[in-house]
């Protein structure tokens, strides 16, 4: 599981893996979203505020 957690609740989020595909999207409703049931591998996760604008990136790997 990953937890994002942010100051700026809000924000639309988005998991992608390393070929660009989106594996999953949501909406941080309070100050922390959670991920969890992705296959082992390497993944983007990318914030963005109401206007579009990606706030901040951040890559991770998921682990058997």
């Amino acid at each position: 599981m990953v937890m994002v957690e942010s100051a700026i609740p809000g924000l639309r989020v988005q998991v992608v893996d390393v070929n660009g595909k989106l594996v999953l999207e949501g909406l941080q409703k309070a100050n922390e979203f959670q991920v969890s049931r992705l296959d082992p591998g390497l993944y983007f996760l990318l914030l963005y505020d109401e206007k579009g604008q990606c706030v901040g990136n951040k890559r991770f790997m998921v682990m058997e």
